[in-house]
């Protein structure tokens, strides 16, 4: 939910000096442009003044009020003029009290809107000295002879503030909202805000209240292009409303364009058009290139533009590129859409050059278009091939294989045969979830082609489909296809292969594939289309399961921020997706529900189901860790919703997913179903994915289960090997060699289990009688489960033996070098109290003195810490 008033964030220097200028009986002017929080901020600098018993009136400008004189200290001094005012405001605020820190305030905004007879009030206020005034005021506002002189004198302090960076908007709007935001819904809020907290505000209610703000399944996220409430938007459209019809042309072709070289702009308006633009704060020039000062402003006139007018600029700047001779990417993207928003017949070369281009800058739903009209315009393989990939990006899988049916009459080389039949098999199988059609697909064309070389390319797809079924093995067999002579046979079969070799438990050779396949493809574009970025996402699937989690982390953190702002669905659900995932395994546990949750919807919005259950089945092992019941269960409610027909190979953590939440809410379970998916996962060489099924079976307590199906893994790689020496100690309940793995867990980055080998290692040595190694290994797991959050059943099991609040207090005073004496005086108890509670504390730490006790991290547990 939203709060009444937003939280105040990165003012903390401004309020420190505007509270010093008054505590000094100084006047303060507070200046900044439109929305950046002046009067907010004045608000906050008054109201501790209030809390102290400092009388606080409030005046206001009011530009519809402007000619009437005394209008705005009309409530402190009603009915009086001249001269008369002055005294009824002074009597308003009581001014016979002493003191600079008992001097009333007058708290004065929008300055710049004062009548002219408030003005020469306030410069009397000023000169008096028995009122200390917060006042603000517009930047680059022509003001009154009277504010003038306000403004030069010598006890005045002038704040200026500038706006917000990204980072203390995005801190705002994590403030104000209830609950996590999806990471495109921040990073559109904050770009459109252009570092205006009032836009902001403004923005984020407008989307609330037109509903596209929503919150899904615990993520708050944007259904839609961003809502302009009617108040903004009166706002931004005044900017606009008394330029000339040159200024406007210029306003509207710059919206259109993003931003235009200004040589260019000024060969189709006059220059004083421009120059009047960037006087009046419209338009900003930057290395001779023009763009409008405020992303909103784009967005306001792009909205309100008139067809006719929209088509007449379009091709006035089409007509410009062209002259131009122009030859950029962005020139040539530009000139092809304008032509087509011009209402002009475009040749198919140029629109398929606009739509290869458009997509290299990851706007798919352009491409689309433009690929679409291409291909109307002349049927073509290449149109053909670019437009379905775009449309199956937003989702239309149904548009998508439209297209590339259309295009069978033209596929007239065996290539382009091969080319369209995988295409066809892929949105069959991804899309529309008809497995068996699409195999068939591949199987005909498969004996079409017979000996041709195309005919690789489709062996390259059937190694992806049994890849994604779970059958590893067989698709690492197309490993003989990786030096194929055709870049997309290439490129398709390295898919394949590397993340066989990942789920197969070859992860470190997984991830050599990946990268090669990444560098081959931005050498070698396959003509098949694809984006070379799949192989980066293979590639963070590999280093997270080789255990190599800080790189892993870094790269899906890189291709998160890269593609935030992408209209590509499917590419910002990759992003999120591998993000999440690292951040799972890394402990990162809150972050990784957030964003497993984001790549769920943008998954459901690509109709890709079962990518959509394998990441709402990682948020619900995010939740879960975490202990939130609610969010495990209703993650999984969605889960269970969804058709992971084809994606077979992410069974088995469905199945942890299921068997987390059973376990969380006390129903039985032996094991039984994810043991299946784990067997079942073995025998097609999926054994990554049936290494933690066991892991979990393990950590749930299932321990019959588990001592089962560890004999049925063949545990190759070091990362399984570790895993293997994790289920062993948890089976075995050896504290030692549960402390050993746990520094091996330290070592690649697994801190959820270091956390839970300490807490097992914890409860064994207290079993035995060996408090100390007990309360040493407790320590550091409760260090552990306070940096991830996490609460599993293993660490649940420390709460029997954990520091009580007050232990706790006791504990942290004492190793801070406290005596009993001081302990008991500051907590108003008797220093009996205090050294019976020391007597439980040394017993459960495993500790004899103050001295051990003062080398003991107390991991900064809470007093309402669930440990």
């Amino acid at each position: 939910m939203m709060p009444n008033v937003w939280p105040l964030v990165g003012r903390k220097r401004e309020l420190a000096q505007l509270a010093e200028g008054l505590a000094a009986g100084r006047h303060q002017l507070i200046t900044g442009d439109a929305g950046v929080g002046k009067s907010r901020l004045a608000t906050e600098a008054v109201a501790s003044l209030v809390d102290d018993g400092v009388i606080v009136r409030r005046i206001a400008g009011n530009p519809a009020a402007s000619a009437v004189p005394l209008a705005s200290f009309a409530a402190l001094a009603p009915g009086r003029s001249g001269g008369d005012a002055l005294g009824a405001v002074l009597e308003a605020l009581s001014v016979d009290r002493r003191g600079l820190a008992s001097l009333p305030i007058l708290h004065v905004d929008d300055a710049h809107w004062l009548d002219e007879a408030s003005t020469v009030v306030l410069h009397q206020l000023a000169v008096d000295g028995r009122v200390r005034l917060m006042v603000t005021m517009r930047s680059g506002e022509s003001v009154s002879p009277a504010v003038s002189s306000f403004l030069r004198g010598s006890s005045v302090d002038v704040t200026n503030l500038e706006q917000l960076p990204d980072e203390e908007l995005l801190a705002l709007l994590r403030g104000a909202i209830e609950g996590p935001i999806d990471g495109a819904t921040e990073a559109r809020l904050v770009r459109f805000s252009g570092g205006n907290t009032l836009f902001l505000i403004a923005l984020t209610d407008g989307a609330i209240d037109s509903g596209l703000l929503v919150r899904v399944g615990g993520l708050w996220r944007l259904t839609g292009d961003v809502a302009i409430a009617p108040m903004l938007e009166d706002v931004l459209r005044s900017r606009f409303a008394s330029i000339s019809v040159d200024e406007r042309d210029a306003a509207e072709m710059i919206a259109l364009a993003g931003e235009l070289p200004l040589a260019l702009l000024v060969s189709a308006v006059p220059a004083a058009a421009v120059e009047q633009l960037e006087r009046s704060g419209l338009v900003q020039i930057r290395d001779d290139r023009v763009s409008l000062s405020h992303p909103l402003y784009a967005e306001i006139l792009v909205l309100r533009l008139p067809k006719l007018a929209r088509m007449r600029l379009c091709s006035l700047l089409a007509d410009l590129f062209e002259r131009s001779g122009l030859d950029s990417q962005q020139a040539r993207l530009q000139s092809a859409l304008w032509r087509l928003e011009g209402g002009v017949r475009v040749d198919h070369d140029r629109l398929l050059g606009g739509a290869h281009e458009a997509l290299a800058t990851g706007d798919t739903a352009l491409a689309a278009r433009l690929g679409a009209a291409a291909f109307r315009e002349k049927p073509s393989i290449d149109a053909a091939l670019l437009t379905s990939w775009c449309l199956a990006e937003q989702g239309d899988h149904q548009g998508a294989l439209g297209v590339l049916r259309d295009a069978t009459v033209v596929a007239d080389d065996p290539f382009a045969q091969a080319t369209l039949a995988m295409r066809m098999a892929e949105e069959l199988w991804w899309g529309e979830r008809d497995t068996a059609e699409a195999t068939d697909v591949l199987d005909q064309a498969r004996e079409r082609l017979g000996v041709e070389p195309a005919a690789a390319l489709i062996d390259s797809q059937r190694a992806v489909f049994a890849m994604l079924r779970g059958n590893c093995d067989q698709a690492r067999s197309a490993g003989q296809l990786l030096n194929h002579p055709l870049p997309s046979v290439r490129f398709v079969s390295s898919l394949a292969v590397a993340l066989g070799m990942t789920y197969g438990d070859a992860a470190a050779e997984g991830v050599e594939v990946a990268q090669h396949a990444f560098d081959d493809a931005l050498a070698n574009p396959p003509h098949s289309g694809g984006n070379p970025g799949t192989h980066i996402v293979s590639k963070v699937l590999g280093l997270i399961h080789a255990d190599r989690l800080s790189e892993a982390g870094e790269l899906a953190d890189f291709v998160y921020q890269a593609t935030i702002y992408l209209a590509s669905r499917q590419a910002r659900a990759w992003a999120a997706a591998v993000r999440g995932q690292s951040e799972l395994h890394a402990g990162l546990l809150a972050e990784s529900w957030r964003d497993l949750r984001e790549a769920t919807a943008l998954w459901v919005d690509c109709s890709v189901q079962g990518l959509a259950r394998w990441c709402s089945s990682g948020a619900v092992l995010a939740a879960a860790a975490r202990g939130d019941v609610d969010s495990a269960t209703e993650s999984l409610v969605q889960a269970s919703e969804l058709d992971g027909t084809g994606f077979e190979i992410l069974n088995v953590t469905f199945e942890r997913a299921r068997t987390w939440v059973a376990v969380m809410h006390g129903a039985a379970d032996d094991g039984a179903a994810l043991s299946n998916a784990i067997a079942e996962a073995v025998k097609l060489g999926n054994v990554t994915e049936a290494i933690g099924g066991v892991v979990d079976l393990a950590r749930l307590g299932l321990h019959e289960a588990a001592s089962r199906m560890v004999t049925k893994i063949p545990w190759r790689s070091p990362a399984a090997q570790l895993r293997h020496r994790f289920v062993s100690a948890v089976l075995a309940a050896d504290p030692e060699m549960l402390e050993a793995i746990a520094d091996e867990l330290a070592q690649v980055g697994l801190r959820v289990l270091e956390a839970e080998s300490h807490a097992l290692a914890a409860i064994a040595f207290r079993e035995r009688g060996d408090t100390r190694a007990a309360g040493i290994c407790q320590v550091r797991a409760r260090e552990l489960a306070k940096a991830t959050g996490a609460l599993t059943p293993i660490l649940g099991r420390l709460s029997s033996s954990s520091l009580s609040p007050r232990e706790h207090e006791v504990a942290v005073l004492a190793a801070a070098g406290r005596t009993s004496h001081q302990i008991a005086q500051q907590l108003f108890v008797s220093e009996r109290t205090v050294e019976n509670h020391l007597y439980r504390v040394f017993g459960k730490l495993g500790i004899t003195s103050r001295a051990e006790l003062a080398g003991i991290s107390l991991f900064g547990l809470d007093d309402d810490s669930p440990l």
